[in-house]
């Protein structure tokens, strides 16, 4: 997300958009009709969700998350009434799911910027409002952890956890991000790639030779991450002709651009 640029400018558009959709909550009267619920609780705990952000900024990461990973966790502190004080959405990526052996969550453990500092969510029979809910409740404090997932279409994985969205464009985000390292190393190691190099002597290598030979130039030479090394060949003498370039040619900035129209497409 944070190195494909498509792909973090089409999840920022999304959820920019997203968190600013006004959500009206409704209620009917005795007589049916329904009317927008301006008093609904939920609707004041998530326009003020927490002291360090506003109830845009909260959503717009909720959308974040979950474009990117297909996974919420929700965390929610109540009262002793069972009524939400805050909300806070904490980052997929430094949650952690424990399973029984029957593929259910017993727990969620919180792993704060992967410090050792945390908390851990058990899952408990709790009765609210007349009925039991099996919830993940905090060890220490009284609060919960909700988790919404996108469901998953891969049986190889767990149906704990969700499945990115972003998945289908994941061709599309490699193929990005190998133009855009090859273009980086042409412009750093400075060697123009149209350039054809040749001995001005036979080799006289043999069929072993000419092998190991050629794997170390697909070693050295091959690949995004070399593109624009100077090929060396030591005690060799060569001769050097510039080829030019063709419509032939690979086009690795054509290459970025069609990938970031089929980001947005999908």
């Amino acid at each position: 997300y944070s190195y494909v640029a498509p792909v973090g400018d089409a999840v920022d558009k999304i959820a920019e958009a997203a968190s600013n959709i006004k959500i009206m909550p409704y209620s009917s009267n005795k007589n049916g009709a329904l009317r927008v619920n301006r008093d609904n609780a939920f609707l004041q705990v998530l326009q003020d969700p927490n002291p360090e952000q506003t109830g845009v900024d909260f959503l717009k990461d909720l959308y974040i998350d979950y474009t990117v990973t297909g996974n919420n966790y929700l965390y929610v502190s109540v009262n002793n009434r069972n009524e939400v004080l805050e909300l806070y959405n904490l980052c997929p990526t430094e949650i952690s799911v424990e399973e029984n052996g029957f593929g259910d969550v017993v727990r969620y453990l919180y792993n704060r910027n992967n410090t050792g500092i945390g908390m851990r969510f058990d899952k408990k029979r709790i009765k609210i409002n007349g009925r039991y809910r099996d919830l993940y409740k905090e060890q220490s404090k009284n609060a919960y952890l909700f988790h919404f997932k996108e469901p998953s279409k891969n049986p190889k994985f767990s149906s704990s956890i969700g499945d990115s969205p972003l998945q289908s464009v994941q061709l599309e985000a490699e193929q990005y991000l190998e133009a855009s390292q090859y273009n980086t190393n042409m412009i750093v190691n400075g060697f123009n790639a149209k350039i054809l190099l040749s001995p001005k002597e036979k080799l006289n290598l043999s069929k072993e030779q000419h092998e190991i030979f050629e794997q170390k130039l697909k070693n050295f030479y091959s690949g995004s991450n070399n593109s624009g090394n100077n090929v060396m060949f030591p005690k060799v003498p060569m001769t050097a002709q510039f080829i030019g370039y063709n419509n032939k040619d690979m086009d690795f900035n054509v290459l970025m651009q069609r990938m970031r129209i089929a980001v947005y497409n999908r």
